[in-house]
């Protein structure tokens, strides 16, 4: 089918592909809210992020979503280098898994683009993925810390988290904006993984029913559904 439906759950971009069963497909969603919202609960992912990437991590595979890949990078641009989180991540994604999973990830990048033109979703994806505070010499240091996933056959969560700080506005399409390297302080950092689940440990201890025991009676605030305001 080729379809995917995208939301931003708890600010972060994440498709669906609809050839994967509507119960699976509510159950992936469930598990990633709830993994979210965990780490969330336990670090300010913008203060320690690889930290918050790891009980993120740590709750999925508790949720029965074993991780069978992972790859985590680092690098400090040079002077002159140029960084677009979409090509990083698109890049990493590549080597990790091939070009298997390129169709979807660019239906989730063409999708996450074309509602970035909409006040709603530009804010709060910017809200959600990037914080500025004061730095040194009188200068303002945005710190992006963004999660892109997508579900895929099995089901299957492929995700890559990447975080960076920056000396220059951030715009509001800032997936695609050019980063200059000498004005990231520190590292550029991305974590990719794919986490598999196991339906039959799902299943036999009832997961669906501890996940929802965890997450709010109302998930409206955390789950926006952007294909349907693209309609």
């Amino acid at each position: 089918m080729n379809k995917d439906i995208v939301f931003l759950v708890a600010g972060d971009p994440l498709s669906i592909s609809t050839d994967i069963p509507a119960f699976w497909r509510k159950e992936a969603l469930n598990s990633l809210l709830y993994s979210r919202l965990y780490a969330n609960s336990k670090v300010d992912r913008f203060v320690a992020p690889d930290q918050w990437y790891k009980d993120f991590s740590n709750a999925m595979e508790k949720v029965k979503w074993r991780r069978e890949a992972y790859k985590s990078y680092s690098f400090e641009p040079e002077v002159g280098a140029v960084v677009v989180l979409q090509d990083l991540v698109g890049a990493r994604l590549g080597s990790l898994f091939g070009l298997s999973q390129a169709p979807q990830f660019e239906r989730l990048m063409a999708s996450v683009e074309d509602s970035l033109n909409t006040e709603v979703v530009g804010a709060k994806l910017r809200q959600r993925a990037v914080v500025s505070a004061p730095g040194e010499k009188d200068s303002v240091i945005s710190t992006i810390a963004l999660q892109l996933s997508f579900v895929g056959a099995g089901p299957a969560v492929y995700s890559a988290f990447v975080h960076f700080g920056t000396i220059e506005d951030v715009e509001v399409d800032f997936i695609n904006q050019r980063f200059v390297g000498e004005h990231i302080v520190g590292k550029v950092s991305i974590d990719v993984s794919k986490q598999l689940l196991n339906k039959a440990g799902y299943e036999k201890d009832r997961m669906l029913d501890q996940i929802l025991s965890k997450l709010p009676d109302s998930t409206d605030k955390y789950v926006f559904d952007i294909t349907s305001q693209r309609i």
